[in-house]
């Protein structure tokens, strides 16, 4: 289905494969408008933690630009997450390495931070660092099947608990930011 926020006549297919610690809401905007969808919160359908259920969220967009935006909340030190993303069928970014095109924010955010224009100058590469990653031992490997499952890829996907390249700027709420370029091209591996 194309959504009438983003459609285009040139429409492509937008695949994202995501869990937070604990919760989080997501944003795919264009220039002219934007879908919320929230994710599972903990106590939801019986579900003890909202972490604990890894969602593959799929739409159709038009060919321009599209904005990711998603805000991780924990209801108690740092917020993580976990993500991948596809267009087209095809392997985008994924949550971890050093050139993830996953970005960060740590600090207050404007009201439309999940809004074009993209600013990258304002965030950060969000990037795990061995540091970072003890919160992915007691969560991580668990959820690694479910994201490869769900994502049909088995890149390794890494949580991103701190800030970007540190662990000393945590915080129960952080915002994330993707940018999909008009007709983006994305890389075969």
């Amino acid at each position: 289905m194309i959504l009438p926020l983003i459609a285009s006549a040139a429409a492509r297919t937008l695949d994202i494969t995501l869990t937070a610690d604990n919760s989080w809401e997501m944003f795919i905007s264009s220039k002219t408008a934007t879908e919320s969808i929230v994710g599972p919160k903990d106590g939801d359908n019986g579900i003890q933690y909202g972490w604990n259920n890894t969602k593959k969220i799929s739409r159709t967009i038009g060919d321009g630009p599209v904005v990711i935006g998603i805000k991780a909340t924990d209801y108690g030190v740092v917020a993580g997450l976990f993500a991948h993303v596809k267009v087209d069928g095809q392997y985008f970014t994924h949550t971890g390495p050093a050139n993830s095109k996953v970005y960060v924010s740590t600090a207050a955010v404007a009201s439309d931070w999940y809004k074009l224009p993209y600013e990258p100058s304002k965030w950060q590469i969000a990037s795990s660092t061995p540091a970072c990653l003890n919160g992915e031992a007691s969560w991580g490997q668990q959820f690694m099947k479910q994201l490869i499952t769900l994502s049909g890829d088995n890149k390794e996907i890494k949580a991103v608990w701190g800030g970007p390249n540190s662990c000393n700027t945590l915080n129960s709420v952080q915002y994330f930011r993707i940018l999909i370029p008009a007709s983006a091209k994305c890389p075969k591996y």
